[in-house]
């Protein structure tokens, strides 16, 4: 992770920054690139006409967009649940 982002040109650390960085504001910035990434292919592709955007939610476009998962939702097992929260409070 740490050589893709350094590597990316919209990463605002460097390598000698990173020292200091804390690891959640180092996944942060992880989450957050991917999530602004994600957002510019889906915007590329829909301006270009090459992707359907009937059937993706809105708030995909949004780069800013929360990012963390909510756990409530029904998609999740109660076993993945569990585990979810498991990593969550150690």
């Amino acid at each position: 992770m740490v050589s893709s982002c350094i590597n990316h040109p919209g990463f605002k650390h460097s390598l000698s920054e990173l020292r200091d960085v804390g690891i959640f504001e180092f996944m942060d910035s992880v989450n957050r690139l991917q999530v602004y990434e994600n957002t510019r292919a889906l915007l590329g592709g829909s301006m270009s006409g090459f992707c359907d955007t009937s059937k993706i939610p809105k708030e995909n476009f949004n780069f800013m967009r929360d990012y963390t998962i909510d756990i409530n939702k029904k998609e999740f097992t109660d076993k993945e649940k569990e585990k979810f929260k498991s990593l969550t409070t150690m």
